[in-house]
């Protein structure tokens, strides 16, 4: 985790803000009401307030300069290097955890983001989060490990949209565990209908906004829709090269076989 640290916070502020920061320099400004308001009466902000309010306190107290804008992701991408630890040795053991942690730490597309003034490493953080709860879960099926993970995937939505796909996996998998093996439906199919329950009301109130500006989107889109050229391309170049992404691919089918 300290060499995970230094990768990312070395020359953090040597470079200047770039467009998507600059959005998230002004936004940090915004109290809740205000960024809400925000959201209402523009096409362009559809992302979720829990980042953006954390930025504001933070820019508060510490200043906009660039080091300072970029200093929580730093935090955040670091915290994950320890939670992945975490998950990897609850699911695989100490061994998993220890390489799991070391190719966070040098992942150079990891260390991007936890360089960059957005919300992506507070996404993965709250992402590994919520897998170390939903093993949690899964093992001891206590009340209080629901509890937390409902809070987690809460956070999930109200930091970034992509957040649905993380808790759509989950209940894809529970679902399929409880398909597979009836015990753990008939202990568990109760905790995990009144967690669903829970976290659909906790949800609920950005839940129409984001409909309502994913509607706006809709009509005047700034991004193109993606093509089957521009998904490959976009694997082939964050894993390096066709062979890298080759070898990804045997390990992956290796893995499922």
């Amino acid at each position: 985790a300290l060499c995970g640290f230094v990768l990312r916070v070395f020359q953090l502020g040597k470079e200047s803000i770039w467009v998507d920061e600059g959005f998230t320099w002004r936004l940090a400004k915004l109290t809740l009401p205000q960024y809400i308001d925000n959201v209402l009466s523009t096409i362009r902000n559809i992302l979720p307030p829990l980042y953006f309010q954390i930025m504001h306190y933070w820019t508060g107290l510490f200043g906009t300069s660039e080091f300072s804008l970029r200093f929580p992701s730093v935090v955040f991408g670091t915290v994950s290097i320890v939670g992945i630890y975490l998950l990897g040795k609850s699911l695989f053991g100490r061994e998993s955890g220890i390489i799991s942690a070391l190719l966070l730490s040098l992942s150079l597309f990891h260390i991007q983001y936890s360089q960059e003034a957005r919300m992506y490493e507070l996404l993965s953080l709250l992402s590994i989060a919520a897998f170390c709860l939903l093993a949690r879960l899964i093992r001891d099926n206590r009340w209080s490990s629901a509890f937390w993970l409902v809070i987690v995937n809460a956070l999930l939505i109200y930091t970034h949209h992509y957040g649905f796909f993380i808790v759509f996996s989950q209940f894809a998998f529970v679902a399929f565990t409880c398909l597979t093996r009836r015990e753990y439906l008939r202990r568990s199919i109760t905790r995990w209908l009144i967690a669903g329950l829970v976290f659909a009301l906790a949800i609920y109130p950005w839940l129409f906004v984001f409909i309502n500006q994913a509607r706006k989107v809709s009509k005047d889109p700034w991004l193109p829709m993606p093509t089957a050229a521009s998904v490959i391309s976009l694997f082939t170049d964050y894993s390096g090269g066709i062979p890298v992404l080759c070898l990804y691919v045997l390990v992956i089918f290796a893995w499922l076989f």
